[in-house]
């Protein structure tokens, strides 16, 4: 058993020193400043590599090699960015890199609708409120059906929630939500989201889930040639959320998720859940 760390980088406010005195080993991180479905490079990975390695660390995980939207919605460019996502795992095993975490949630991956929650011991944690995110969805947003799809309770309950706050806590929510992971490059805009969020309109469950088997009969063999793993993390939270589908959230979806991989038996023990 090794004790790693999530690090998002040279950004991070949390430092490998920090990890290190915190009696980690190892490190999972990721090249956030990479656009997605742009090739990890050698030299790029055996930098970053190399700064883990001066602090007495090790890079043991890769989370995430993000999987691009036009994989997932199987638009034009998506072959592309699966030969992309594949010239990533080969650079990796070559830097001794084995480990590889990815996810398939629709637009956003993780959410959190709050990163400063207190704890009882006086630390702070990450949150998330599906009132709050039905009020930034409903009232930020103004996503067509989001009362439908939130139900009347919650909505009467998110409206109540968003005109409790004040302008700067709404300003808050709304960041929280829009931006890319700790040490990313970017931020989502409003259009942005709803523009991503109708391209899944014609995409359903069944459809989406297919469209991960695809990609990871294709990707999945190479993983083995190369003797890596590839971790699939579970949608977080596990719901639907802006009316997407979800597809790791269950233990059916994640039955579902290895029964495809056995129509290529070579793959199927390569998907693990987190």
């Amino acid at each position: 058993m090794e004790q790693t760390w999530r690090w998002f980088g040279p950004k991070d406010k949390v430092t490998l020193q920090d990890a290190r005195h915190a009696g980690a080993e190892g490190i999972v991180t990721a090249l956030h400043e990479i656009p997605v479905g742009t090739p990890w490079s050698i030299e790029d990975i055996c930098d970053r590599q190399a700064e883990i390695t001066a602090a007495g660390l090790r890079w043991s995980v890769v989370e995430s090699l993000d999987v691009t939207e036009a994989i997932k919605t199987r638009i034009n460019g998506r072959p592309n960015d699966i030969d992309a996502f594949i010239q990533s795992l080969r650079n990796l095993a070559a830097c001794g890199i084995f480990a590889v975490a990815y996810n398939f949630m629709p637009v956003f991956s993780w959410m959190r609708t709050d990163l400063h929650t207190p704890l009882p011991h006086g630390g702070y944690t990450t949150s998330f409120s599906a009132t709050a995110f039905a009020a930034f969805d409903i009232c930020i947003l103004r996503r067509h059906d989001a009362e439908k799809d939130w139900g009347e309770n919650r909505t009467r309950a998110a409206c109540e929630y968003y005109a409790a706050l004040t302008h700067h806590q709404r300003e808050s929510l709304q960041s929280t939500i829009l931006q890319v992971l700790p040490g990313g490059n970017g931020s989502f805009s409003l259009h942005q989201v709803l523009v991503l969020v109708e391209r899944y309109r014609e995409i359903d469950g069944a459809s989406f889930r297919e469209n991960a088997g695809e990609f990871l009969r294709t990707v999945c063999p190479v993983a083995q040639e190369l003797g890596m793993r590839l971790c699939v993390h579970p949608d977080d939270p596990p719901r639907p959320l802006l009316g997407l589908p979800r597809i790791v959230s269950t233990a059916v979806d994640l039955a579902w998720l290895l029964h495809s991989l056995r129509k290529n038996p070579t793959a199927s023990h390569f998907a693990r859940a987190r």
